[in-house]
């Protein structure tokens, strides 16, 4: 099922705790579906984090051109570069939290769920896990 045919060096044992573990997430879906248990949804957490520390460090860089007129250096420049780098992706995170990053999958429209991964795969490292079955 999920281990033939792959050719990645894996062991048996972490196959096995793979397949228990999705077949865990399939059941827990499907019996919070049918029980009709409360939908987790922790969406509104990634938008305050980002906009918090996002909105400190940018009053942060603010306050330091302030003081640097007139001697403005490259240490200052690469504060201002790195925070121009950082607030798109703090934006991103409450576009996710809109299409519903944060909520149980079973709760989002197809569409979202797609979304959902090509935006976070856009800037995740690849290659993290080389262990998969």
């Amino acid at each position: 099922m999920f281990c033939e045919g792959r050719t990645e060096y894996v062991s048996r044992e972490h196959c096995k705790l793979y397949k228990l573990r999705t077949l865990y997430l399939a059941t827990q879906n499907g019996f919070g579906i049918m029980c009709r248990l409360p939908t987790r949804d922790i969406s509104h957490i990634t938008p305050i984090v980002a906009g918090v520390s996002g909105g400190v460090a940018l009053i942060a860089v603010i306050i330091r051109c302030i003081y640097a007129v007139g001697t403005f250096q490259v240490d200052d420049m690469s504060a201002v570069a790195a925070i121009a780098i950082a607030v798109p992706f703090g934006a991103l995170e409450f576009a996710l939290a809109a299409d519903g990053f944060g909520k149980d999958i079973w709760t989002i429209p197809h569409a979202n769920i797609y979304r959902i991964i090509k935006a976070r795969a856009s800037y995740m490292p690849k290659n993290l896990d080389t262990n998969r079955c």
